[in-house]
């Protein structure tokens, strides 16, 4: 993580000791910057308490523009603090500004709520948080689990989990039973459901019967500490037992016709039982599995069979080939049964008659011809104007809906990245086929900027350095910084129009740099615009700068 540190202290007491481990940011309430408006400072920040480790407990606190003054930790419905925290160091990414207390330790394991106490700078006001958090302290958190069966298969699914969760004594640092704490227990089914929770008794133990779904990929029993922190996770590992399979489709299999995309496909999974009877397959995962001349579509992956073992599968078809319709569940082998034949696949597309048109000082005109083959459609060509990145991704700059078998004219902007080739594209739709037209060169150069890294957040009157380098590209498509061109600066405050800055002159490798004094929040950017008529002119995307 990116970051700067300002350290700010408050007089007082503090039990926050010594800080260390890595950084590490808030979850998806952390605010981006320059977001902070008069209105919050109203109000106390958000926050909450992170463990990085096993002991490493820390409180982390929003940056709304208030003055943060401390954070008390309390006994979740108790009114006394225990604990007060007054120094922070204050750390920013690209998406939020936060304050962070060294690591704190506590007197005793238990569930604590924690306060956070700012003043507001306009008025003198102080204002709070009460609960802004809950936390089990529980340093050295470790939970066991196990089974009392192993293996499992469809007709055998249930067993019994037992444990002990545990933790350090802070004052004694003994290994002590976290007594009436809950823990949940699962199985590993890519998150999917079979959750159940437990109290420990006294000693830290728990025991529940549990249920294996029949559905995991990979069989697991986990147990988890319930305690907000999501740290402690006991893991057993299980074995599936896996029983035969076969595959029964309905309708013809050989010589088939498909639209571009693929046509439904329905059938049945049956399974022998451990019994050895013949049973449906039921709530497991199916697929249809290339296996000859599929191009670069591989599997497609269906929906799970339903009570009778019956399923409909599209296999993503786009041009000639074999399939096969299996399960893809651990606990089914495919023994039989499935295959398809693709001989033909219709409303594919071509792209034709592409040129480049014309070019501007930012714009690039084109123009093609798509045509649709061995099909017909409503549906317009949707035609893609893309530009090949250096490192050789095609981004798409525009596009236009125009019927197919016309010829059409595509415009795009000059974009504000390296470009080493352009490319007009059919967007593949429902039922119809993408392609790539040529690679073409619109014989104008590109231009393009790569700043250096500056601040997001800064102080009023704190110096701002805006630098870069301004490239160009060769007529070999190779890069090169472009020395002795104006770069021009512009400022726009929200609300406002964009004002000149001024400008600077490239030295011999292309690079510029000026600084300015921070004055008030808003957008900055950077212009060149003398590409004239051999070069593309070119712009950086504007970043914003927040000034406090």
């Amino acid at each position: 993580m990116r970051g700067t540190r300002r350290t700010l202290t408050v007089w007082g007491t503090a039990v926050a000791l010594a800080a260390s481990g890595g950084v590490t940011a808030l979850g998806a309430s952390a605010q981006p910057i320059g977001t902070v408006r008069a209105d919050q400072r109203s109000v106390a920040p958000e926050g909450n308490v992170f463990v990085s480790s096993g002991d490493d407990y820390r409180a982390f606190v929003l940056d709304n523009g208030t003055k943060l003054t401390r954070v008390e930790i309390r006994p979740r419905g108790g009114k006394d603090a225990v604990a007060t925290l007054t120094t922070f160091t204050r750390r920013e990414d690209d998406e939020a500004v936060w304050w962070e207390s060294p690591v704190f330790a506590l007197d005793a394991i238990g569930s604590y709520e924690m306060d956070i106490y700012a003043e507001d700078p306009r008025t003198g006001r102080e204002v709070s948080r009460p609960n802004a958090d809950t936390f089990l302290y529980s340093p050295g958190a470790d939970i066991e689990v196990s089974s009392d069966q192993d293996e499992f298969s469809l007709d055998d699914l249930e067993a019994v989990a037992t444990g002990r969760a545990t933790a350090r004594d802070p004052r004694t640092g003994e290994r002590v039973p976290l007594a009436g704490t809950t823990v949940s227990v699962y199985t590993q089914d890519w998150g999917n459901g079979g959750i159940i929770q437990v109290r420990t008794d006294a000693d830290g133990r728990f025991s529940t019967p549990y249920t294996v779904l029949g559905t995991e990929q990979e069989l697991w029993l986990n147990a988890r500490i319930d305690d907000d922190l999501g740290r402690e996770l006991g893991r057993q590992g299980l074995r599936i037992r896996p029983q035969k399979s076969s595959v029964e489709l309905s309708g013809p299999t050989r010589n088939l016709t498909a639209r571009y995309g693929g046509t439904p496909i329905s059938g049945r999974i049956t399974r022998i039982a451990d019994d050895g009877t013949v049973r449906p397959a039921v709530r497991q995962y199916t697929m249809a599995q290339c296996l000859k001349s599929c191009g670069n579509t591989g599997s497609t992956f269906g929906p799970v069979t339903s009570a009778d073992g019956s399923f409909t599968i599209s296999p993503r078809v786009t041009m000639p080939g074999s399939w096969r319709i299996q399960s893809r569940s651990p606990w089914l082998t495919h023994t039989s049964g499935g295959e398809l034949n693709y001989a033909k696949v219709t409303h594919t597309t071509r792209m034709t008659e592409e040129k480049v048109v014309s070019t501007t000082k930012n714009k690039l005109t084109f123009s093609a011809r798509p045509l649709l083959r061995d099909g017909t459609s409503s549906q317009p060509a949707t035609v893609l104007v893309r530009a090949r990145r250096h490192n050789g991704e095609w981004a798409t700059i525009s596009q236009k809906n125009v019927p197919f078998g016309r010829t059409a004219t595509f415009t795009a902007d000059a974009p504000l990245f390296r470009v080493t080739g352009w490319r007009l594209s059919v967007l593949e739709k429902s039922g119809i086929g993408p392609s790539d037209g040529k690679v073409l060169n619109p014989g104008r150069l590109q231009t393009w900027f790569n700043m250096k890294s500056h601040p997001r957040l800064l102080d009023k009157g704190d110096p701002l350095t805006l630098k870069g380098t301004l490239y160009t590209a060769t007529a070999k498509n190779t890069a090169q910084g472009f020395a002795g061109q104006r770069v021009h600066y512009s400022f726009r405050a929200p609300g406002t129009a964009w004002k000149s800055m001024g400008t600077v002159t490239t030295d011999k490798n292309g690079a510029f740099t000026k600084t300015f004094k921070a004055e008030r929040a808003g957008d900055w950017k950077v212009d060149f615009t003398d590409g004239g008529s051999k070069r593309f002119d070119n712009t950086i995307w504007p970043r914003w700068i927040h000034v406090r």
